[in-house]
Protein backbone atom coordinates (compact mmCIF):
# COMPACT_ATOMS: atom_id res chain seq x y z
CA UNK A 1 0.00 0.00 0.00
CA UNK A 2 2.64 2.03 1.00
CA UNK A 3 4.22 2.17 -3.18
CA UNK A 4 0.87 3.57 -3.98
CA UNK A 5 0.24 6.09 -2.14
CA UNK A 6 2.94 7.64 -3.53
CA UNK A 7 1.90 7.10 -7.26
CA UNK A 8 -1.79 8.30 -5.98
CA UNK A 9 -0.47 11.59 -5.00
CA UNK A 10 1.59 12.34 -8.70
CA UNK A 11 -1.52 11.39 -10.13
CA UNK A 12 -3.65 13.73 -8.12
CA UNK A 13 -1.28 16.52 -8.73
CA UNK A 14 -1.39 15.71 -12.37
CA UNK A 15 -4.95 15.97 -12.29
CA UNK A 16 -5.26 18.94 -10.22
CA UNK A 17 -2.91 20.97 -12.12
CA UNK A 18 -5.94 21.02 -15.25
CA UNK A 19 -8.04 22.80 -12.79
CA UNK A 20 -5.68 26.07 -12.79
CA UNK A 21 -5.19 25.67 -16.85
CA UNK A 22 -6.03 29.03 -18.25
CA UNK A 23 -8.72 29.61 -20.72
CA UNK A 24 -7.34 29.84 -24.03
CA UNK A 25 -3.61 29.74 -23.26
CA UNK A 26 -2.75 27.37 -25.72
CA UNK A 27 -2.51 29.33 -29.21
CA UNK A 28 -0.66 29.92 -32.32
CA UNK A 29 0.89 33.09 -33.27
CA UNK A 30 4.12 34.08 -36.29
CA UNK A 31 4.58 37.48 -34.22
CA UNK A 32 6.21 35.27 -31.37
CA UNK A 33 8.62 34.03 -33.47
CA UNK A 34 10.37 37.12 -34.28
CA UNK A 35 13.05 39.12 -31.77
CA UNK A 36 12.16 42.16 -30.34
CA UNK A 37 13.91 44.79 -32.67
CA UNK A 38 13.32 45.85 -35.93
CA UNK A 39 11.65 42.70 -37.60
CA UNK A 40 8.88 43.13 -34.64
CA UNK A 41 8.74 46.69 -34.88
CA UNK A 42 8.17 45.84 -38.83
CA UNK A 43 5.28 43.41 -38.84
CA UNK A 44 3.69 46.06 -35.83
CA UNK A 45 3.42 48.51 -38.26
CA UNK A 46 2.16 46.45 -40.94
CA UNK A 47 -0.57 45.56 -38.24
CA UNK A 48 -1.42 49.52 -37.54
CA UNK A 49 -1.42 49.69 -41.37
CA UNK A 50 -4.16 47.46 -41.68
CA UNK A 51 -2.04 45.26 -43.71
CA UNK A 52 -1.33 42.22 -41.95
CA UNK A 53 -4.85 41.59 -40.93
CA UNK A 54 -6.43 41.95 -44.12
CA UNK A 55 -9.02 39.35 -45.87
CA UNK A 56 -8.90 39.52 -49.70
CA UNK A 57 -12.18 37.47 -51.20
CA UNK A 58 -12.76 37.01 -54.89
CA UNK A 59 -16.63 36.27 -55.39
CA UNK A 60 -16.78 34.46 -58.07
CA UNK A 61 -20.09 33.65 -60.30
CA UNK A 62 -20.90 31.51 -63.46
CA UNK A 63 -23.82 33.90 -64.16
CA UNK A 64 -22.36 37.49 -64.15
CA UNK A 65 -25.80 38.80 -63.77
CA UNK A 66 -25.93 37.13 -60.39
CA UNK A 67 -21.88 38.92 -59.35
CA UNK A 68 -23.53 41.92 -58.07
CA UNK A 69 -25.42 40.56 -55.67
CA UNK A 70 -23.25 38.12 -54.35
CA UNK A 71 -20.79 41.00 -53.89
CA UNK A 72 -23.03 42.83 -51.83
CA UNK A 73 -24.22 39.65 -49.60
CA UNK A 74 -20.58 38.84 -49.15
CA UNK A 75 -19.74 42.66 -48.11
CA UNK A 76 -22.97 42.78 -46.01
CA UNK A 77 -22.28 39.74 -44.04
CA UNK A 78 -18.74 40.59 -43.53
CA UNK A 79 -19.75 43.91 -41.88
CA UNK A 80 -22.82 43.11 -39.99
CA UNK A 81 -20.58 40.60 -38.12
CA UNK A 82 -18.55 42.89 -35.98
CA UNK A 83 -15.37 41.03 -36.74
CA UNK A 84 -13.83 43.37 -39.09
CA UNK A 85 -12.75 47.57 -38.63
CA UNK A 86 -12.96 48.40 -42.44
CA UNK A 87 -15.45 46.16 -44.80
CA UNK A 88 -14.96 47.88 -48.88
CA UNK A 89 -17.07 46.48 -50.88
CA UNK A 90 -18.71 49.08 -53.30
CA UNK A 91 -17.75 52.61 -53.34
CA UNK A 92 -20.41 55.02 -53.29
CA UNK A 93 -20.70 58.54 -53.51
CA UNK A 94 -19.93 60.90 -56.65
CA UNK A 95 -16.17 59.94 -56.82
CA UNK A 96 -14.52 63.29 -55.91
CA UNK A 97 -14.31 62.59 -51.69
CA UNK A 98 -10.80 61.12 -52.03
CA UNK A 99 -9.85 64.08 -54.12
CA UNK A 100 -11.33 66.27 -51.27
CA UNK A 101 -9.50 64.91 -48.60
CA UNK A 102 -6.70 65.09 -50.18
CA UNK A 103 -7.00 68.68 -51.21
CA UNK A 104 -7.29 69.33 -47.36
CA UNK A 105 -3.96 67.70 -46.58
CA UNK A 106 -1.83 68.34 -49.57
CA UNK A 107 0.65 70.59 -47.56
CA UNK A 108 1.01 67.03 -45.89
CA UNK A 109 1.55 64.86 -49.02
CA UNK A 110 3.33 67.14 -51.30
CA UNK A 111 7.27 66.01 -51.79
CA UNK A 112 9.85 67.94 -52.98
CA UNK A 113 9.18 67.00 -56.95
CA UNK A 114 6.10 68.24 -56.31
CA UNK A 115 7.17 71.76 -54.99
CA UNK A 116 9.03 72.03 -58.20
CA UNK A 117 6.07 71.17 -60.34
CA UNK A 118 4.31 73.92 -58.29
CA UNK A 119 6.84 76.98 -58.95
CA UNK A 120 6.43 75.87 -62.61
CA UNK A 121 2.80 76.26 -62.53
CA UNK A 122 2.84 79.54 -60.27
CA UNK A 123 4.94 80.85 -63.19
CA UNK A 124 2.59 83.70 -65.73
CA UNK A 125 2.95 81.31 -68.51
CA UNK A 126 2.64 78.25 -66.50
CA UNK A 127 -0.39 79.86 -64.49
CA UNK A 128 -1.79 80.31 -68.02
CA UNK A 129 -1.41 76.93 -69.28
CA UNK A 130 -2.87 75.65 -66.37
CA UNK A 131 -5.99 77.58 -66.68
CA UNK A 132 -6.85 76.78 -69.77
CA UNK A 133 -6.49 72.78 -68.99
CA UNK A 134 -8.99 73.66 -66.12
CA UNK A 135 -11.34 75.50 -68.28
CA UNK A 136 -11.06 73.31 -70.64
CA UNK A 137 -11.88 70.35 -68.05
CA UNK A 138 -15.00 72.20 -66.52
CA UNK A 139 -16.67 72.23 -69.60
CA UNK A 140 -16.06 69.10 -70.80
CA UNK A 141 -18.21 66.14 -69.66
CA UNK A 142 -16.12 64.36 -67.45
CA UNK A 143 -15.72 67.59 -65.47
CA UNK A 144 -19.43 67.26 -64.04
CA UNK A 145 -19.40 68.20 -60.70
CA UNK A 146 -15.57 68.88 -60.08
CA UNK A 147 -15.89 72.44 -59.77
CA UNK A 148 -15.50 72.41 -55.76
CA UNK A 149 -12.53 70.54 -56.39
CA UNK A 150 -11.25 73.13 -59.16
CA UNK A 151 -11.92 76.36 -57.01
CA UNK A 152 -9.71 74.47 -53.74
CA UNK A 153 -7.14 73.11 -56.37
CA UNK A 154 -6.74 75.24 -59.41
CA UNK A 155 -3.23 74.36 -59.51
CA UNK A 156 -4.18 70.72 -60.34
CA UNK A 157 -1.77 69.42 -57.25
CA UNK A 158 -4.56 66.98 -56.25
CA UNK A 159 -4.60 64.50 -59.38
CA UNK A 160 -0.40 64.37 -58.99
CA UNK A 161 -1.10 62.90 -55.47
CA UNK A 162 -4.23 60.39 -56.12
CA UNK A 163 -1.93 58.91 -58.88
CA UNK A 164 0.85 58.03 -56.08
CA UNK A 165 -2.36 56.34 -54.51
CA UNK A 166 -3.01 54.27 -57.91
CA UNK A 167 0.44 52.51 -56.82
CA UNK A 168 -0.86 51.59 -53.81
CA UNK A 169 -3.29 48.71 -55.31
CA UNK A 170 -0.05 46.61 -55.52
CA UNK A 171 -0.39 46.14 -59.16
CA UNK A 172 -3.92 44.86 -59.07
CA UNK A 173 -5.91 45.35 -62.29
CA UNK A 174 -9.29 46.05 -61.30
CA UNK A 175 -12.56 48.34 -63.12
CA UNK A 176 -14.80 50.31 -60.98
CA UNK A 177 -18.61 49.13 -62.25
CA UNK A 178 -21.31 50.96 -60.19
CA UNK A 179 -18.75 51.08 -57.06
CA UNK A 180 -18.07 47.32 -57.40
CA UNK A 181 -14.29 46.36 -57.68
CA UNK A 182 -14.36 43.56 -60.59
CA UNK A 183 -11.95 42.12 -62.34
CA UNK A 184 -11.13 42.55 -66.09
CA UNK A 185 -12.70 40.18 -67.56
CA UNK A 186 -16.08 41.45 -65.55
CA UNK A 187 -16.40 37.66 -64.01
CA UNK A 188 -15.13 38.63 -60.37
CA UNK A 189 -15.44 40.67 -57.91
CA UNK A 190 -13.56 41.90 -54.66
CA UNK A 191 -14.32 42.67 -50.98
CA UNK A 192 -11.35 43.90 -48.83
CA UNK A 193 -12.09 43.80 -44.85
CA UNK A 194 -9.54 44.64 -41.95
CA UNK A 195 -9.98 42.31 -39.34
CA UNK A 196 -10.43 43.77 -35.59
CA UNK A 197 -7.99 40.50 -34.49
CA UNK A 198 -4.81 39.58 -35.35
CA UNK A 199 -4.45 37.20 -38.11
CA UNK A 200 -0.87 35.85 -37.58
CA UNK A 201 -2.31 34.30 -34.39
CA UNK A 202 -4.79 31.49 -34.46
CA UNK A 203 -7.24 32.66 -31.93
CA UNK A 204 -8.24 35.78 -34.40
CA UNK A 205 -8.21 33.44 -37.33
CA UNK A 206 -10.30 30.65 -36.17
CA UNK A 207 -13.14 33.35 -35.56
CA UNK A 208 -12.98 34.84 -38.78
CA UNK A 209 -12.42 31.66 -40.18
CA UNK A 210 -15.55 30.38 -39.17
CA UNK A 211 -17.83 33.76 -40.19
CA UNK A 212 -15.89 33.20 -43.87
CA UNK A 213 -17.02 29.77 -43.37
CA UNK A 214 -20.43 30.81 -43.30
CA UNK A 215 -20.55 33.15 -46.05
CA UNK A 216 -19.43 30.95 -48.40
CA UNK A 217 -22.19 28.71 -47.90
CA UNK A 218 -24.84 31.46 -48.66
CA UNK A 219 -22.67 32.10 -51.52
CA UNK A 220 -23.02 28.67 -52.46
CA UNK A 221 -26.94 28.55 -52.24
CA UNK A 222 -27.22 31.76 -54.40
CA UNK A 223 -24.55 29.68 -57.28
CA UNK A 224 -21.56 31.97 -56.33
CA UNK A 225 -18.46 30.94 -54.61
CA UNK A 226 -16.01 32.77 -53.22
CA UNK A 227 -11.77 32.06 -52.35
CA UNK A 228 -9.72 33.49 -49.71
CA UNK A 229 -6.24 35.22 -49.65
CA UNK A 230 -4.29 36.75 -47.60
CA UNK A 231 -2.81 36.21 -44.00
CA UNK A 232 -5.33 33.88 -43.13
CA UNK A 233 -5.44 30.97 -45.20
CA UNK A 234 -1.68 30.65 -44.11
CA UNK A 235 -1.98 30.72 -40.05
CA UNK A 236 -5.16 28.57 -40.16
CA UNK A 237 -2.89 25.94 -41.99
CA UNK A 238 -0.23 26.27 -39.91
CA UNK A 239 -2.32 26.04 -36.55
CA UNK A 240 -3.80 22.89 -38.47
CA UNK A 241 0.05 21.67 -39.11
CA UNK A 242 0.62 22.17 -35.26
CA UNK A 243 -1.70 20.54 -33.43
CA UNK A 244 -1.69 17.45 -36.31
CA UNK A 245 2.06 17.13 -35.30
CA UNK A 246 1.22 17.11 -31.53
CA UNK A 247 -1.73 14.81 -31.52
CA UNK A 248 0.84 12.68 -33.68
CA UNK A 249 4.40 13.01 -32.65
CA UNK A 250 2.96 12.58 -28.28
CA UNK A 251 1.64 9.32 -29.19
CA UNK A 252 4.37 7.99 -30.74
CA UNK A 253 7.17 9.09 -28.88
CA UNK A 254 5.41 7.51 -25.84
CA UNK A 255 5.58 4.32 -27.27
CA UNK A 256 8.85 4.65 -28.55
CA UNK A 257 9.81 5.31 -24.79
CA UNK A 258 7.71 2.10 -23.60
CA UNK A 259 9.30 -0.15 -26.09
CA UNK A 260 12.93 1.24 -25.18
CA UNK A 261 12.26 1.24 -21.47
CA UNK A 262 10.83 -2.17 -21.44
CA UNK A 263 13.93 -4.05 -23.87
CA UNK A 264 16.61 -1.77 -21.91
CA UNK A 265 15.84 -2.48 -18.21
CA UNK A 266 14.53 -6.04 -19.22
CA UNK A 267 12.13 -5.57 -16.54
CA UNK A 268 8.16 -4.92 -16.32
CA UNK A 269 8.47 -2.41 -14.20
CA UNK A 270 10.90 -0.76 -16.78
CA UNK A 271 7.90 1.12 -18.93
CA UNK A 272 6.31 2.57 -15.59
CA UNK A 273 9.35 5.19 -15.98
CA UNK A 274 8.22 6.92 -18.69
CA UNK A 275 5.32 7.75 -16.12
CA UNK A 276 7.65 9.97 -14.43
CA UNK A 277 8.57 12.34 -16.99
CA UNK A 278 4.51 12.25 -18.04
CA UNK A 279 3.11 13.10 -14.58
CA UNK A 280 5.39 15.74 -14.01
CA UNK A 281 4.87 17.59 -17.96
CA UNK A 282 0.91 18.82 -16.78
CA UNK A 283 2.40 20.70 -13.67
CA UNK A 284 5.03 22.03 -15.62
CA UNK A 285 3.38 22.91 -18.51
CA UNK A 286 0.39 25.01 -16.40
CA UNK A 287 2.95 26.79 -14.62
CA UNK A 288 4.47 27.84 -18.26
CA UNK A 289 1.52 28.94 -19.18
CA UNK A 290 0.51 31.06 -16.04
CA UNK A 291 3.58 32.56 -15.87
CA UNK A 292 4.05 33.86 -19.62
CA UNK A 293 -0.59 34.58 -19.10
CA UNK A 294 -0.60 31.87 -22.35
CA UNK A 295 1.41 29.54 -24.17
CA UNK A 296 2.44 28.88 -27.32
CA UNK A 297 1.71 25.42 -28.90
CA UNK A 298 5.16 25.43 -30.65
CA UNK A 299 6.81 25.66 -27.33
CA UNK A 300 4.28 22.82 -25.58
CA UNK A 301 5.67 20.84 -28.69
CA UNK A 302 8.67 21.04 -26.91
CA UNK A 303 7.85 18.99 -23.76
CA UNK A 304 7.82 15.68 -25.93
CA UNK A 305 11.94 16.39 -26.23
CA UNK A 306 11.33 16.75 -22.25
CA UNK A 307 9.92 13.45 -21.77
CA UNK A 308 13.18 11.88 -22.86
CA UNK A 309 15.39 14.15 -21.26
CA UNK A 310 13.22 13.99 -17.87
CA UNK A 311 13.22 9.88 -17.95
CA UNK A 312 17.29 9.91 -17.85
CA UNK A 313 17.02 10.82 -13.77
CA UNK A 314 14.65 8.36 -13.31
CA UNK A 315 16.85 5.43 -15.30
CA UNK A 316 19.85 5.82 -13.28
CA UNK A 317 17.73 5.77 -9.63
CA UNK A 318 16.28 3.18 -11.11
CA UNK A 319 19.12 0.96 -11.72
CA UNK A 320 21.18 2.00 -8.98
CA UNK A 321 18.24 1.07 -6.74
CA UNK A 322 18.80 -2.52 -7.79
CA UNK A 323 22.33 -2.46 -7.15
CA UNK A 324 21.85 -1.44 -3.74
CA UNK A 325 24.24 1.62 -4.61
CA UNK A 326 21.95 5.14 -4.96
CA UNK A 327 24.27 7.36 -3.41
CA UNK A 328 26.73 6.49 -5.97
CA UNK A 329 24.70 7.55 -8.42
CA UNK A 330 23.13 10.53 -6.05
CA UNK A 331 25.83 13.47 -6.98
CA UNK A 332 26.08 12.52 -10.57
CA UNK A 333 22.43 12.76 -11.34
CA UNK A 334 21.86 16.19 -9.55
CA UNK A 335 24.55 17.28 -10.92
CA UNK A 336 23.44 16.52 -14.47
CA UNK A 337 19.95 17.70 -13.53
CA UNK A 338 21.08 21.79 -12.35
CA UNK A 339 23.46 21.74 -15.17
CA UNK A 340 20.75 20.91 -18.11
CA UNK A 341 18.22 22.92 -15.98
CA UNK A 342 20.93 25.79 -16.28
CA UNK A 343 21.53 25.24 -19.78
CA UNK A 344 17.82 26.17 -20.43
CA UNK A 345 17.90 29.03 -18.13
CA UNK A 346 19.68 30.61 -20.66
CA UNK A 347 16.61 30.67 -23.13
CA UNK A 348 15.13 33.34 -20.32
CA UNK A 349 17.01 36.20 -21.98
CA UNK A 350 16.06 35.41 -25.66
CA UNK A 351 14.39 38.02 -27.51
CA UNK A 352 11.91 35.76 -28.97
CA UNK A 353 8.68 34.24 -26.61
CA UNK A 354 8.77 30.99 -27.59
CA UNK A 355 12.31 30.69 -26.63
CA UNK A 356 11.64 32.17 -23.40
CA UNK A 357 8.38 30.16 -22.94
CA UNK A 358 10.79 26.46 -23.81
CA UNK A 359 13.24 27.91 -21.23
CA UNK A 360 10.16 27.91 -18.36
CA UNK A 361 8.62 25.01 -19.68
CA UNK A 362 11.52 22.70 -19.48
CA UNK A 363 12.99 24.31 -16.14
CA UNK A 364 10.01 23.15 -14.32
CA UNK A 365 9.27 20.15 -15.97
CA UNK A 366 13.03 19.18 -15.10
CA UNK A 367 12.85 20.37 -11.88
CA UNK A 368 9.75 18.51 -11.09
CA UNK A 369 10.61 15.38 -12.80
CA UNK A 370 13.74 15.24 -10.62
CA UNK A 371 11.67 14.78 -7.78
CA UNK A 372 9.24 12.49 -8.98
CA UNK A 373 11.94 10.48 -9.84
CA UNK A 374 13.54 10.76 -6.10
CA UNK A 375 9.57 9.37 -5.09
CA UNK A 376 8.51 7.12 -7.19
CA UNK A 377 11.54 5.08 -8.46
CA UNK A 378 11.79 3.12 -4.52
CA UNK A 379 8.20 1.98 -5.16
CA UNK A 380 9.39 -0.04 -8.61
CA UNK A 381 12.94 -0.89 -7.20
CA UNK A 382 12.86 -1.41 -3.70
CA UNK A 383 15.31 -4.36 -2.59
CA UNK A 384 18.73 -5.51 -4.34
CA UNK A 385 18.01 -7.72 -7.19
CA UNK A 386 20.09 -9.14 -10.05
CA UNK A 387 20.72 -7.30 -13.24
CA UNK A 388 18.38 -8.70 -15.71
CA UNK A 389 19.96 -8.77 -19.16
CA UNK A 390 18.95 -6.08 -21.13
CA UNK A 391 20.80 -3.76 -23.73
CA UNK A 392 24.38 -3.73 -23.35
CA UNK A 393 27.60 -1.24 -24.65
CA UNK A 394 30.47 -3.55 -26.51
CA UNK A 395 33.71 -3.29 -25.35
CA UNK A 396 33.31 -2.18 -21.78
CA UNK A 397 37.25 -2.63 -20.90
CA UNK A 398 39.88 -0.16 -21.85
CA UNK A 399 40.15 -0.80 -25.09
CA UNK A 400 36.36 -0.49 -25.65
CA UNK A 401 37.22 2.98 -23.92
CA UNK A 402 39.78 3.96 -26.15
CA UNK A 403 37.85 3.34 -29.22
CA UNK A 404 34.48 5.65 -27.70
CA UNK A 405 37.09 7.95 -27.40
CA UNK A 406 38.05 7.78 -31.07
CA UNK A 407 34.65 7.47 -32.49
CA UNK A 408 33.90 11.02 -30.62
CA UNK A 409 37.18 12.61 -31.35
CA UNK A 410 35.73 11.36 -35.31
CA UNK A 411 32.79 12.72 -34.87
CA UNK A 412 33.71 16.18 -33.54
CA UNK A 413 36.73 16.19 -36.42
CA UNK A 414 33.36 15.98 -39.03
CA UNK A 415 31.13 18.58 -37.17
CA UNK A 416 34.44 20.90 -37.34
CA UNK A 417 34.66 20.27 -41.11
CA UNK A 418 31.02 20.33 -41.41
CA UNK A 419 30.90 24.22 -39.44
CA UNK A 420 31.88 26.03 -42.59
CA UNK A 421 29.02 25.57 -44.62
CA UNK A 422 26.21 25.73 -42.06
CA UNK A 423 24.14 28.67 -43.42
CA UNK A 424 21.30 30.07 -40.99
CA UNK A 425 18.31 31.01 -42.28
CA UNK A 426 16.22 33.97 -41.64
CA UNK A 427 13.53 33.51 -44.08
CA UNK A 428 9.97 33.14 -42.04
CA UNK A 429 8.13 31.44 -45.09
CA UNK A 430 10.13 27.89 -44.44
CA UNK A 431 8.01 27.65 -41.53
CA UNK A 432 5.08 28.30 -43.54
CA UNK A 433 3.36 24.66 -43.79
CA UNK A 434 0.66 26.21 -45.87
CA UNK A 435 1.54 23.84 -48.56
CA UNK A 436 0.21 24.03 -52.52
CA UNK A 437 -2.97 24.14 -52.17
CA UNK A 438 -2.72 27.89 -50.94
CA UNK A 439 0.36 28.90 -53.05
CA UNK A 440 -2.12 27.64 -55.84
CA UNK A 441 -5.23 29.56 -54.54
CA UNK A 442 -2.48 32.61 -54.21
CA UNK A 443 -1.56 32.12 -58.02
CA UNK A 444 -5.27 32.13 -58.92
CA UNK A 445 -5.34 35.58 -57.50
CA UNK A 446 -2.69 37.18 -58.96
CA UNK A 447 -3.84 35.89 -62.44
CA UNK A 448 -7.25 37.67 -61.83
CA UNK A 449 -6.36 40.98 -60.65
CA UNK A 450 -2.51 41.16 -61.67
CA UNK A 451 0.81 39.64 -60.93
CA UNK A 452 2.55 42.47 -59.53
CA UNK A 453 1.35 42.00 -55.74
CA UNK A 454 4.01 39.62 -55.02
CA UNK A 455 6.74 42.03 -55.77
CA UNK A 456 5.07 44.87 -54.08
CA UNK A 457 7.21 47.02 -51.42
CA UNK A 458 5.50 48.50 -48.56
CA UNK A 459 7.77 51.37 -46.88
CA UNK A 460 6.24 52.63 -43.83
CA UNK A 461 7.19 55.76 -41.15
CA UNK A 462 6.10 56.44 -37.74
CA UNK A 463 5.75 59.90 -35.83
CA UNK A 464 3.98 61.36 -32.91
CA UNK A 465 1.56 63.07 -35.04
CA UNK A 466 0.49 62.58 -39.26
CA UNK A 467 2.85 65.71 -39.86
CA UNK A 468 5.82 64.35 -38.38
CA UNK A 469 5.52 60.31 -39.91
CA UNK A 470 4.47 62.30 -43.39
CA UNK A 471 7.56 64.28 -42.67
Amino acid sequence: MRGILPWIAALALAAASFLLWPADALYEDAADLLPAGPGRAGLTLLADAGLLDRVLVTVSAADQALLPAAIDTCGRELARSGLFKNVLYRIRGNGYGLAGVTAANLPYLLTEQDYGLLRERTTPAGLEAQLSRLFLFLNSPSGYGAAPIAARDPLGLVPVILSRYARLGAGLGMTLVDGRMLSRDRRHGLVIAESRYGLSSSAGAARVAELLARAGKRLGRMGARMTVTGPLPHTLANRAAIRRDLRLLLPLASVLLVVLLLVGTGSAAGPLLFLIPALAAPPAVVFAARVNGRLSAIAAGFGIVLLGIGVDFAIHLYFARRQGGVRTVLRPVLIAAFTTVGCFAILLFSTIPVHRQMGVLAMAGLVLALVLAFVLVPTLAGRKTPMARGLELPGSGRRGSRTAVLLWLALLAAAAWAWPGLRFSGDMGRLDASGGRIAAREAGFARIWGGEAAAATVIGARGRDLAAALD
